[in-house]
């Protein structure tokens, strides 16, 4: 039997590419997507049937498997506003969860909880990275 998981390559290395929270049917009125781009940039969008969109920059470092550290940036912020007490850092792993369809899929999750991040629940790949 193969052990190996679709993401371990994320874990050992950084996920760059664009996720988006694994949320099953309920990704129809509302989630989040995030995206790590290879520069160490990226984004965060959210929508809501009741709150709209929003987009937030961040910057991300990976530090090691399974641990990433992020900092969303405020509308005002720039690479040059950045502290050391502004990194956040977001310990995780990779996992399957079956969804409100009955499917099993790969996700990445927090190793301490289900979300990922601050996101509303785990998140799965949507594209990957050009290498």
């Amino acid at each position: 039997m193969n052990n190996t998981h679709p993401y371990d390559w994320a874990t050992s290395g950084p996920p760059l590419g664009v996720w988006r929270t694994a949320l099953g049917t309920a990704g129809a009125v509302m989630g989040e997507s995030i995206t790590f781009n290879a520069d160490g940039t990226g984004r965060l969008d959210t929508h809501s049937a009741m709150r709209g969109n929003e987009s937030f920059e961040l910057v991300w470092r990976h530090m090691g498997e399974g641990r990433l550290q992020i900092i969303c940036l405020e509308p005002d912020e720039t690479r040059d506003d950045i502290t050391d007490d502004m990194w956040e850092t977001v310990l995780y792993l990779a996992d399957w969860q079956t969804n409100d369809l009955g499917l099993r899929e790969p996700i990445l999750k927090n190793r301490s909880r289900e979300e990922f991040w601050h996101l509303s629940g785990p998140i799965q790949l949507v594209v990957g990275a050009e290498n």
